[in-house]
Formats: C-alpha cells, sequence, structure tokens
C-alpha cells in the first residue's frame, strides 16, 4: 500500500469513530421516537422514553470525544504521524466502554414497550405476534453480547489485539474483535 493510500485509510478509520457512534444513535432514537408516536397516551413510558433518549446522546457524545481525542495531538493523529502506541488509550478498554453501555441501550430499548404490549386489551395471538417481532430485536442483543464477551477475553500477549493498524482493521467497530 502507497503512503498516501495508507494515509487515507487511517484518516477514514479515524472519521469512522465519529460517524459511526453518531448512525447507532440515529438509530436508537429513531426507535425511541417510533415508541413515543405510538404508545403516546402512556406517562411512564413517556418518562422512559426521555431518560433513555438523553443516556443515548450522552453514550454517543462520550464515544465521539473518545474516539476523536485518541491521540493527544489530533493533527499528527490525522497526518499519520500520531505519537507512539503508548500514548494512545487502551483500544481494549475503548472497545469495552463502546460495548457494554451499547448493549444495555439496546436492551432496555427492547424491553421499554414489553409491558405495554402485554396488555389485557389484545388477543393471545397478538401478543405472541407481537412478542416474536421484538424477540427478533433480541438477536442483536444477543450478537452484541457475545461481541462483549470476546472483547473482554482478548488475548493481551496478543498485540494483534491490542491496537492492529489501521489497514489490517474494518473501520466498524462491530467487525473488529
Amino acid at each position: 500500500m502507497m503512503y498516501t493510500e495508507a494515509l487515507l485509510s487511517h484518516k477514514t478509520g479515524y472519521a469512522n469513530q465519529i460517524i459511526y457512534p453518531i448512525t447507532i444513535t440515529l438509530i436508537k432514537l429513531s426507535l425511541l421516537l417510533f415508541y413515543f408516536r405510538l404508545f403516546r397516551v402512556h406517562e411512564g413510558l413517556k418518562v422512559a422514553i426521555y431518560i433513555t433518549g438523553v443516556l443515548a446522546l450522552g453514550w454517543c457524545l462520550g464515544i465521539i470525544f473518545a474516539g476523536a481525542l485518541q491521540c493527544l495531538s489530533v493533527k499528527q493523529c490525522l497526518n499519520g504521524l500520531g505519537p507512539p502506541v503508548t500514548h494512545h488509550f487502551s483500544f481494549q478498554s475503548y472497545l469495552l466502554g463502546y460495548a457494554i453501555p451499547n448493549v444495555t441501550l439496546d436492551f432496555v430499548i427492547l424491553v421499554l414497550p414489553i409491558f405495554l404490549v402485554w396488555n389485557p386489551v389484545l388477543t393471545k395471538r397478538k401478543k405472541v405476534a407481537v412478542s416474536a417481532v421484538f424477540l427478533l430485536g433480541g438477536f442483536t442483543c444477543g450478537a452484541s453480547i457475545a461481541r462483549v464477551y470476546s472483547v473482554a477475553y482478548l488475548d493481551r500477549l496478543d498485540i494483534t489485539c491490542k491496537k492492529p493498524p489501521k489497514s489490517t482493521r474494518s473501520p466498524n467497530p462491530s467487525t473488529n474483535p
């Protein structure tokens, strides 16, 4: 890979650490707004939606700042002349700090409306059908939990798991070990 291609890859990976959390947060907020619109009569759920939305936005800002300020000098990081690896934060800690709140928020968003779905107005067949749709969302939580487990038990002696070069890892954190 030529120097300019490596630099472009480095800049793309750096930008992705800012863009990806925004994308994930917008998806979370869209689900919360959908719940708000669908279940607008229930006051308790409105408060829970507001709280979850604020938590999602706080998580997003924290991940953006952690990703953007991972180097002591952002200019050097963008130019591919970043400081030695000892001045970067632990990549495994970053992934855990990213994934654990993400899984928690996914789970909260998944179970928020489940109590309203099981109200006495719906027939048993409709309750089962709607619950089955929510179980599909549970697959996302299961995959995220498996990811947290794999990140938590990375081989700490294997240098490729600590901070692989940008050219060998995906810019999408969900595809990196």
